[in-house]
Formats: structure tokens, C-alpha cells, sequence
């Protein structure tokens, strides 16, 4: 998203729509991408919007402080509000947006200012979009969309670019991975098309066919290559091991994230199961030190366990209804011994 979405909502992450969004991205249906570029530009308008607050309250407050101070009567009003201090307002308010970006949204980052100036300068005296207009100097906007198409080719993926920047929307308009949107509500009006109940129909007797098959396989083969967090009780626990384990895979919910005539992509939701060893001490054999708090020897044992875990995989259906590409959202597993077990 360019930095005009974020300022149109005020760079409020809880404003209701971005909070649409988010959820879309909770819910694997979209990834969010952005750049150190983007990032810096946005630091800045919010920098100089407190500015401007800061200005605005504590012009105010000087005009109130006269008005007070020249009065011959008992007024209501006894004191000016505190003067604001632009950089502690800019400081909290960058605080609050970067907590929110880096720990809710988690977007993919691509460092613009990596790209070789020679490429950008090479496509300035081309006059390639954004620079393709008298005294054009989108040099921000050229570094942002020349990152985001490399990745893209790289990744032979394809990404929508929110702006209503002109000179970006010709950029990207210009490049064959970068689908230009103008505003957030159109794209979250693309979502929705995406659920039509012919699709969802059409994925749904898919998954029931035979198709299925081909997902299980895929699956078990990458579960595997999963990262693993123990969340069990187990002192020192620790995963050392992990495959798919023997039940069947189910699914539990999909979502459609686009659709065209050549393919259609599904975030879907199924639960896997999983055989896992675990690393522990055994405190049996330990004694408690109870000034350093902590077990002293003990041996190391190793247990195995079956558990069930929920996962996210993006699944892509070409033309002829066939299932092309099963690839695991998902990264770590959580897992712990069943509760039955508990030490």
C-alpha cells in the first residue's frame, strides 16, 4: 500500500476498514508488503502532522492564556489545556503505528534503497513511468515499484499495489507482475468477488474429489520441513522430531483469494497429524537446587507423542479444475503432548 492509504486514515491502524483488512491478513487470505522507502515516508508525514497538532493546540492554548489574562469577570474557564511537545507526540504516535504494522500485520518487507541507483537512473533518462512526464522526479515512487517487481519475478508471483499516485500507477501499470488498485475498498471488493458461490461451489466438489488425494500428498511431504515450538509441560522440553502421523488430513474451512479464467487460489484451513519426539529431563532423577532454582543432573529422556494441529496451505486450481500447487502458510509448529500425558 502506498503511504496515501495510511494517510487518509490518519495512519490509525484501528480505523474500521484497515481493521477489514487485517483480518484478511489474519486469516491468510492476503499478504501485506511494503518497503523501508514507504516506511520512512510514512515516519515523515507523521512526524509533520504532530507538527502541525502540536502548532495548532499550542497556538490556541497562547490565544485562551490572553483572553484569560485580560478578564474582568469570573470565567468558567480557569486554565489553557498543557502545551504539546511535537517531538513526544510524534514519538508516541510512530510508537503505536510500528507496534501495530511489525506485530499485527507482520508485513513482508523489501529494502527499496537496495536496488542500484544506476537501474533507477537508467529508467529516468529512458523516461520510463514514473519519470515519463516534463519534470518528473519520482525517484522515491521508482526505487519502491522496481524492488516490488524484482521480488515478483524472482518469486514468479504476482501483487496488487494500492495508489492513487499518478506517476505510480503508470509504473506500475508499465511492469507485468503489478496489478495497480486505486483504493483499499476496491480491493477488499475484490475479496468479496473472489467468494462467489459459484467458486466456492466449484472448490468445494473439488476438495470432495478425488483432487484431495494429491493435497494429502503434498502436505505430508512438507510437513516435515515445518519449524516446531513445544508448548507441552515437559521440563526442558524440546522437539527433536517430527512427521506426518498415519490418520487422514481434514479439511476445516477454505477462503478463494482470486479467481480468473486460468486459475483460482484457496487459503485453505485443515488439520494434520503429526508424530513427534520429545527432548526433556527427567526431574525424577534430578535434585532442586533451591537457591539457583533450577534441576541439577537428571538424565535426558526421549518420549513420542501423536497430536493434531491445525495448518494453513495456499492451494492453486488451473483452467481444467486441476490442483497444480500445495504450498504450507504456516511455518512453526505448535506442539505438545496430549493431555493425558502430562507430567
Amino acid at each position: 500500500m502506498d503511504t496515501e492509504v495510511f494517510r487518509r486514515y490518519g495512519h490509525n491502524l484501528n480505523d474500521k476498514v484497515l481493521q477489514t483488512f487485517l483480518k484478511q491478513i489474519k486469516d491468510h487470505i492476503c499478504t501485506s508488503h511494503t518497503t523501508d522507502i514507504t516506511l520512512s515516508e510514512i515516519r515523515r508525514q507523521i512526524e509533520e502532522m504532530s507538527a502541525e497538532v502540536a502548532q495548532a493546540v499550542n497556538k490556541g492554548n497562547k490565544e485562551l492564556r490572553r483572553w484569560l489574562a485580560a478578564r474582568t469577570w469570573k470565567s468558567t474557564v480557569t486554565n489553557a489545556n498543557p502545551d504539546v511537545d511535537a517531538a513526544g507526540l510524534a514519538k508516541d504516535a510512530l510508537l503505536q503505528f510500528n507496534f501495530g504494522i511489525r506485530m499485527d500485520w507482520k508485513p513482508i518487507e523489501h529494502m527499496a534503497t537496495n536496488v542500484p541507483a544506476k537501474d533507477v537512473f537508467d529508467a529516468y533518462f529512458r523516461r520510463d513511468p514514473p519519470f515519463d512526464r516534463v519534470d518528473s522526479k519520482e525517484f522515491p515512487d521508482a526505487f519502491v515499484v522496481m524492488a516490488l517487481d524484482r521480488w515478483c519475478k524472482n518469486k514468479s508471483e504476482k501483487m496488487y499495489v494500492i495508489t492513487k499516485d499518478r506517476a505510480m500507477l503508470r509504473a506500475v501499470e508499465k511492469t507485468d507482475t503489478l496489478i495497480p488498485v486505486g483504493t483499499l475498498d476496491e480491493f477488499l471488493e475484490i475479496i468479496v468477488e473472489a467468494q462467489h458461490p459459484t467458486i466456492l461451489n466449484k472448490v468445494q466438489n473439488i476438495f470432495d474429489s478425488a483432487a484431495w488425494n494429491k493435497i494429502d500428498e503434498r502436505v505430508r511431504d512438507q510437513i516435515g520441513q515445518l519449524g516446531t515450538v513445544y508448548t507441552g509441560s515437559l521440563h526442558d522440553g524440546e522437539v527433536i522430531d517430527h512427521e506426518p502421523g498415519d490418520a487422514i488430513i481434514e479439511l476445516i474451512d477454505f477462503n478463494v483469494i482470486s479467481a480468473s479464467e486460468d486459475q483460482i487460489e484457496v487459503v485453505a484451513k485443515v488439520r494434520v497429524p503429526v508424530k513427534f519426539d520429545v527432548q526433556y529431563l527427567d526431574t525424577d532423577s534430578a535434585w532442586w537446587d533451591s537457591e539457583e532454582k533450577e534441576f541439577i543432573g537428571g538424565d535426558s529422556e526421549v518420549a513420542t507423542y501423536d497430536a493434531e494441529v491445525v495448518i494453513s496451505l495456499l492451494v492453486i486450481i488451473d483452467a481444467n479444475d486441476e490442483i497444480i500447487d500445495v504450498d504450507i502458510l504456516t511455518r512453526d509448529l505448535r506442539l505438545e503432548e496430549p493431555y493425558e500425558d502430562y507430567k
